[in-house]
């Protein structure tokens, strides 16, 4: 009878597990959209000389595709609270097959309230106005709601400064690449056979801006982010089911990261 009991034990645990691996907190909008230049091939490449050299894509290879649809797009200062370029009740972002348009924002885009701008004027060369966030940071969004709520949107940050280099670049200046594993014997570092998770949305921080806010890809297809050289900080989420369990620190740590280098930022999960 023990050994009756034992085994039906292991086999409503295995249920258990068979239940939680499919039970992470995905984002509601599937896929993903980042920036890129007007080659439209880099990916994630995040630093931009001018307004003009930013471009929007999305999927397939890369972070999975938004569904099939006609998506508004904005773009924002990093909070969100300050719209300083809108495509109004146009459509721009288009995918189709999986696959999405590359659209130029600066052509596809009227400039927002310029009382949310820096120095309170719009950019008559651009349909987006410059932020008045220190570091040069942007939010690009697309949603299939014209209001942009989180639920429906994808968003994707970017800077701008007359510094960066040109892209893409044979030398990328730094690269942060965030991995989410499986801990399955919940030791707190990613053994052989231990899987990534992909979806797991984390924050990237540099100095006091917020930089990126994405999902953590596959062992395959990790995320990895072209960056400045400088310090930095990732910070993890929390699952929206209370049955995962972190067994890592949330917090990424503090790093530094030089041009040409990457740098690697592990976060492990369980689910009980």
């Amino acid at each position: 009878m023990k050994k009756s009991k034992t085994r039906y034990a292991w086999i409503a645990l295995a249920a258990v597990f068979a239940i939680c691996t499919t039970l992470k907190a995905d984002p509601p909008l599937p896929g993903a959209i980042f920036t890129t230049d007007n080659t439209c091939t880099g990916v994630d490449l995040n630093i931009y000389a001018s307004k003009g050299d930013v471009y929007l894509q999305g999927g397939p290879d890369h972070f999975g595709a938004l569904p099939d649809g006609s998506y508004y797009v904005q773009v924002t200062d990093p909070s969100g609270a300050c719209v300083l370029g809108t495509s109004g009740n146009q459509t721009p972002f288009v995918v189709t097959n999986g696959v999405a348009n590359c659209i130029q924002l600066c052509s596809v885009l009227t400039n927002g309230d310029p009382l949310c701008a820096l120095g309170g004027v719009s950019d008559p060369s651009c349909g987006y106005n410059d932020t008045t966030n220190p570091g040069g940071e942007y939010k690009a969004w697309v949603s299939t709601d014209a209001s942009f709520p989180n639920n429906t949107s994808k968003t994707d940050n970017f800077k701008v400064e007359a510094s960066a280099p040109p892209t893409p670049t044979p030398t990328p200046p730094a690269t942060v690449c965030v991995h989410k594993f499986y801990d399955s014997n919940v030791n707190g570092a990613q053994d052989s056979g231990e899987s990534d998770i992909a979806g797991w949305q984390f924050q990237l921080f540099a100095d006091d801006n917020l930089l990126l806010v994405r999902e953590t890809g596959t062992a395959d297809d990790p995320t990895c982010m072209l960056v400045d050289p400088g310090a930095y900080h990732v910070l993890e989420s929390t699952s929206i089911e209370t049955n995962w369990f972190h067994t890592t620190s949330t917090q990424g740590g503090n790093f530094n990261v030089a041009s040409g280098e990457t740098h690697n930022v592990y976060f492990g999960n369980v689910c009980i």
